[in-house]
C-alpha cells in the first residue's frame, strides 16, 4: 500500500482535473482487464477486432496491469488529446526514441478506441467534476477526499491507496492533483518527477452506468445483436450450420438473418459443393470497423 503524507499546505492546494491523454494512457490497461461496467463491456467487444497492427509495440510497452511507463504521461500535456501529445513529444529530443517508437500506434489506438466514445467520456468526466466540487462546497474537502473509491482511503494525514508498492511518501507540501477516469479502473500515481505529485482514480461503475452512458457497438446498434454476432462471425467462409452453431441460434433463424444481411450487401453466399458458405462483404466489414 502506497501512503502519501498530506500536509496542511497540501491539502490547501488539492485539485481535481481532467486529462484527456491520460484517459488514452488507461483505455490501453481497460482493453485487457475484465470489465465492470455495460460501458466497458461493449466498447471492449467494439474496439478489440478493430485495432490496428500498428497498437502491438503500444500494447506491449504497457501492461495490463501494473505501473505505467512515466515516459507516456509527460505532465504538461497529459491534459491534451493523445494525437497533440505525440506531435509535441516527437519535437523533444529527450523522448525522441520511445515516441518515434510507439507514437504512430499510439494516435491510431486512440483514433480507433478513444475518438469513437470521446463525446461519452467528457461528459462522464464533467459529471465527476461536478460532483466533486459539490461535495467540496457542501461537505469540505475531507469529504471529497473519502469517495475516491474502494481503493484509496483518506486517514488525515494519510491518503492510503491499496494495490501499489509498499512506500511512505511525504509530500513537503507540493500539493495535489487529483485526475477522474474513465478508462483507469485502478488508482495511478505519480509522485517522482511530476512538479504536482498527481493520483489517477477510477469513476465507480455505477456511476458511469447510471448516467445513461451506455456503448452498443455500432453494428449491433444498427442490425441488432444476432446479425452483429453473425458479422464477427463470417470473417472465414461458414456454411449455414456452422453460422447457427457460432451464434448460438437455430438453423432456420440464422438462414433467416442471412437473407437479411445478404439481400442488403453485408455479405456473400456461395456454393460449395453440396454446402452453402457464407462471407462478409466490405461493407460489411466497414459496419464492423467503423474507424479502422
Amino acid at each position: 500500500m502506497l501512503s502519501i503524507r498530506l500536509t496542511d499546505e497540501d491539502l490547501r492546494r488539492v485539485t481535481f482535473s481532467a486529462a484527456e491523454h491520460v484517459e488514452t494512457i488507461g483505455a490501453l490497461q481497460s482493453l485487457r482487464t475484465p470489465a465492470d461496467s455495460r460501458f466497458h463491456r461493449d466498447w471492449q467487444r467494439e474496439v478489440r477486432p478493430a485495432l490496428p497492427r500498428s497498437t502491438g509495440p503500444v500494447l506491449q510497452l504497457v501492461p495490463p496491469t501494473g505501473e505505467i511507463p512515466q515516459a507516456l504521461t509527460p505532465e504538461d500535456l497529459s491534459p491534451r488529446a493523445t494525437p497533440h501529445v505525440v506531435t509535441a513529444m516527437r519535437d523533444a529530443k529527450a523522448y525522441e526514441p520511445i515516441w518515434s517508437e510507439i507514437g504512430s500506434g499510439l494516435v491510431d489506438f486512440h483514433r480507433t478506441a478513444i475518438a469513437p466514445v470521446r463525446q461519452d467520456t467528457r461528459r462522464l468526466l464533467v459529471h465527476e467534476l461536478a460532483r466533486c466540487a459539490s461535495t467540496l462546497q457542501r461537505h469540505g474537502l475531507d469529504a471529497a477526499l473519502a469517495r475516491l473509491g474502494d481503493h484509496i482511503a483518506w486517514r488525515p494525514p494519510f491518503l492510503h491507496i491499496d494495490g501499489l508498492r509498499d512506500e511512505q511518501v511525504d509530500n513537503r507540501g507540493r500539493g495535489l492533483r487529483l485526475v477522474p477516469s474513465v478508462f483507469w479502473r485502478r488508482p495511478g500515481v505519480v509522485t517522482a518527477g511530476f512538479t504536482v505529485p498527481t493520483i489517477v482514480y477510477p469513476i465507480a461503475a455505477r456511476d458511469i452506468d447510471g448516467s445513461g452512458t451506455t456503448r452498443r457497438a455500432a453494428p449491433a446498434a444498427l442490425l441488432g445483436d444476432t446479425r452483429s454476432e453473425i458479422l464477427r462471425a463470417l470473417d472465414r467462409p461458414l456454411t449455414t450450420s456452422e453460422v447457427a452453431d457460432a451464434v448460438g441460434t437455430s438453423l432456420a433463424n440464422a438462414s433467416a438473418h442471412l437473407s437479411v444481411l445478404r439481400q442488403n450487401g453485408l455479405i456473400a453466399s456461395r456454393r460449395n459443393g453440396r454446402a452453402v458458405e457464407h462471407l462478409v462483404l466490405p461493407l460489411g466489414r466497414r459496419l464492423l470497423h467503423p474507424y479502422g
